[in-house]
């Protein structure tokens, strides 16, 4: 599985391993990220390589901090809750455990600068205060969350409602927007990246976070391996042309998962979420498996001539596939609509319009061609997010009224207006 090979330093705890019927369940979990209080074979819990430990002193030119304890580790580094000497202030530390990763470190540097420019707090991505070696360890300051998405599943809530769904798709999608008017990819977007802000007190607020895998589209490499695993897009996979699309495809993943309690490509390998994709959604388009770099990995080519200029054919190497791949979540999209309501009247009728409505944009979000993909403007005006389906005759209903209530909170004038972003009073159009 993706976690087991690119997250090898930390152990994951579940408070639900009672719920899981089976290995195959519990494989559905086992995701991408760790969240661990383990501590290393020299007591420290940042390894070996840096000695700090809670109640450890860290320091940067400007500021003093106190470890109180780890937040979540991951491939590269760690995340800890420090409080500020000075203010008291409890922030968030992101500490580069390998020095060898302080040039990708300066690299989100260099996002993050970008970024700091705008009202973050607009476009509902984490703040980020400052950047400092400490004993030649990259550290970044960011303001303090409250939990993953992931983390909340597993911990308060399996699965959310629809109404619970789309404030957050709505908050990531102007992240998104912001990102694509500025030719970032993040990268990385997963249920782990998706921070609630303060889940008792502002509840489905959400922020966008970790930038370290962000990318320049101009500067985009073909056949870059990005993403992780579960919410891959094919032209990644494929190792073709990719852009900021494959964030939306990522976000689709996500939504899936939101609904369902469980990845919608819960797969074990590259061959297996090409699998995956294939058995819910289909094939690939000619003009990708035509270009990418490891198409040949997964498919095997057919000429309709002996010229062999182009191949008209491309077919799925499903010999290689072992019974131990992880079974499908789903046979289509749009075995989603089939969910189920104890709700009656008018208010089953407004839920299963909703549902519809939802697996619309899920469908557009998983185009399997990138330039047919949807955008984070087009999710913006989709009857899913403005509830436009829901109007008319449904007003006195109050399965409407209950999705109002929520979204109320988050919809703000710029998620209505195609998102143009102001900066020192100049508007950019994404």
């Amino acid at each position: 599985m993706e976690w087991i090979h690119s997250q090898t330093t930390c152990i994951k705890e579940f408070k639900f391993y009672s719920k899981l019927d089976s290995a195959g369940d519990m494989s559905i979990f086992f995701h991408y990220a760790a969240w661990s209080d383990e501590t290393s074979s020299s007591g420290s819990i940042f390894g070996d390589d840096l000695d700090l430990d809670v109640g450890s002193l860290i320091r940067s030119p400007t500021a003093d901090y106190i470890v109180e304890s780890v937040l979540g580790c991951g491939s590269f580094g760690k995340v800890v809750h420090c409080k500020k000497l000075a203010t008291e202030e409890s922030v968030a530390l992101k500490i580069i455990m390998e020095k060898e990763f302080n040039n990708d470190a300066q690299k989100e540097v260099e996002t993050l600068e970008m970024l700091k420019n705008f009202n973050l707090e607009k476009y509902n991505i984490v703040k980020w205060y400052s950047s400092f070696l400490h004993e030649g360890h990259y550290c970044h300051e960011f303001e303090k969350l409250d939990m993953s998405l992931y983390q909340y599943q597993v911990t308060q809530k399996e699965t959310l409602e629809l109404k619970e769904i789309r404030p957050i798709l709505q908050q990531v999608a102007l992240s998104l927007q912001l990102l694509k008017s500025l030719g970032i990819a993040h990268t990385d977007l997963k249920p782990d990246n998706i921070m609630l802000v303060d889940h008792v007190h502002q509840p489905l607020r959400v922020k966008v976070i970790d930038f370290g895998t962000a990318i320049l589209i101009s500067e985009r490499c073909k056949g870059s391996e990005l993403q992780t695993l579960w919410f891959r897009s094919p032209e990644i996979l494929l190792g073709a042309t990719f852009n900021e699309a494959i964030d939306i495809w990522s976000l689709g993943c996500i939504a899936a998962e939101l609904l369902m309690g469980k990845a919608l490509f819960p797969s074990c390998d590259e061959f297996d979420m090409m699998r995956h994709i294939l058995h819910v959604i289909g094939k690939p388009p000619n003009r990708l498996l035509n270009t990418g770099m490891y198409t040949k990995q997964y498919f095997q080519h057919f000429y309709a001539n002996c010229e062999k200029r182009k191949p008209t054919l491309w077919m799925f190497k499903s010999a290689l596939y072992t019974s131990s791949g992880i079974p499908c979540t789903l046979n289509s999209l749009e075995d989603l609509l089939q969910g189920h309501s104890e709700l009656s009247g008018e208010d089953a009728r407004a839920d299963d319009l909703d549902r519809r409505s939802f697996v619309d944009l899920l469908v557009q979000m998983l185009k399997l061609d990138p330039n047919d993909r949807i955008r984070p403007n087009q999710i913006l005006q989709h009857p899913f997010i403005t509830m436009s389906h829901l109007g008319g005759d449904f007003n006195d209903c109050q399965y409407v009224k209950s999705c109002l209530d929520i979204l109320s909170g988050h919809l703000t004038e710029t998620s209505l207006n195609q998102g143009d972003f102001q900066l020192s009073g100049v508007v950019t159009t994404p």
